[in-house]
């Protein structure tokens, strides 16, 4: 099967790799999980290629096709052309997959492939949730006019779960909904390098539990953990968790995440005990992941999280919420928490997490590098069939 993946991704400097040492890749998000996908496909067989909206003038891999569209929106009538090069350059497209809905250059450029009759899937990430709506109103009131009509012409729509599925036939009930989860690279030889970090951590009666990913105070809902951990501190007469924020700042429209974070940090009794680090990537990532005997996500809308499926792979136990749309495959591994988006869940949590022995922490580690090996690899995530 010959497959197109059309997706926002931006290429990053030579100075950062990712472990795909041929493409370089910005090593969170979209830009993680699309290129995996397509490289796992290519190994089950198919032909594979990757165009990204952004210009990524750095990015080269001989192992698939790679395209980018103009940055220009306006050169709409230009993306006939790019269209008519790719099949040149490529060949014939079976499908095409886009991921992301909230981007008028990819709605365009797709508009080439249904015109030609290639089967187009949509892949959502999220988006559709109620939290995501809420985010934007008039912007994704546009965005939704637009794909009501836009559906009725695509294939089908690509969830990530069973419970983003749910999310979308909310909004599209007619529509045909296919599941190609996440998946992540499991490694022995990496865990093997990172038994040291295991070792050390094991040894110390203080947890470290973190948080992985960019601050983004609001959709990732550490206003709700960086609360719930100052009051744990205010209520405990001997603080023996430590958090760690480990990833990248970012300035939203809620909240400038350094700001916030300084100021929870002040109030906090013990502010050593709150550690702010990152970002890391490639293998520097994993770890970091290593360290933490407990991986938190405390999201208030999430697709399904690369972190945490990162964490599992490491044997890192994680605490979920809701929302975050992996609370049952946690549940189902064994390997961790689901829990309620609030701050109040999450001072529970915090609370009861002294009562856990490393050792049950190390049981629930193992399971989730089971369950991942059973099923979250990207092999296995390549080898699922659109039809």
């Amino acid at each position: 099967m010959n497959i197109i993946h059309l997706a926002p991704i931006l290429s990053i400097s030579n100075e950062i790799n990712t472990e795909k040492k041929s493409i370089n890749f910005a090593a969170e998000g979209l830009s993680n999980s699309v290129p995996n996908l397509a490289y796992s496909q290519k190994k089950a067989g198919n032909k594979v290629g990757i165009v990204s909206c952004f210009p990524s003038e750095n990015a080269s891999s001989n192992e698939i096709y790679w395209g980018a569209l103009d940055k220009n929106l306006f050169y709409f009538f230009q993306y006939r052309k790019m269209y008519k090069d790719l099949i040149k350059n490529f060949g014939n497209i079976d499908l095409l997959n886009v991921h992301d809905i909230y981007n008028l250059k990819q709605i365009f450029f797709s508009l080439y492939f249904l015109f030609n009759g290639v089967k187009v899937f949509v892949t959502p990430r999220g988006t559709f949730s109620e939290e995501a709506l809420k985010r934007s109103k008039l912007k994704k009131t546009f965005f939704l006019f637009i794909y009501k009509i836009y559906a009725k012409f695509i294939y089908a729509f690509v969830a990530l779960n069973e419970r983003e599925k749910k999310q979308i036939a909310k909004v599209f009930p007619e529509k045909k909904i296919i599941i190609i989860g996440n998946g992540v690279e499991y490694s022995e030889e990496r865990n093997g390098l990172l038994v040291k970090h295991f070792d050390y951590k094991n040894k110390t009666k203080i947890l470290n539990i973190g948080f992985l990913g960019r601050f983004d105070i609001h959709i990732k809902g550490l206003d709700l953990l960086l609360n719930a951990y100052l009051n744990y501190q205010k209520r405990s007469n001997k603080i023996e968790i430590k958090l760690f924020l480990i990833g990248k700042h970012k300035k939203a429209r809620e909240w400038d995440s350094k700001v916030f974070i300084k100021k929870i940090k002040d109030k906090l009794p013990c502010p050593e005990m709150l550690e702010i680090r990152g970002p890391f990537y490639g293998f520097s990532k994993w770890e970091e992941l290593a360290k933490l005997d407990v991986l938190i996500q405390p999201s208030r809308t999430e697709g399904m999280p690369n972190t945490v499926l990162e964490a599992m792979a490491t044997g890192i136990p994680c605490v979920v919420t809701d929302n975050t749309n992996v609370g049952d495959l946690i549940l189902n591994a064994s390997a961790g928490w689901k829990i309620d988006t609030s701050e109040g869940a999450i001072l529970d949590f915090l609370l009861n997490l002294n009562s856990f022995k490393k050792r049950d922490l190390i049981d629930l580690g193992n399971n989730a590098k089971k369950h991942v090996q059973r099923e979250l690899t990207w092999d296995s995530i390549g080898k699922i069939n659109y039809f």
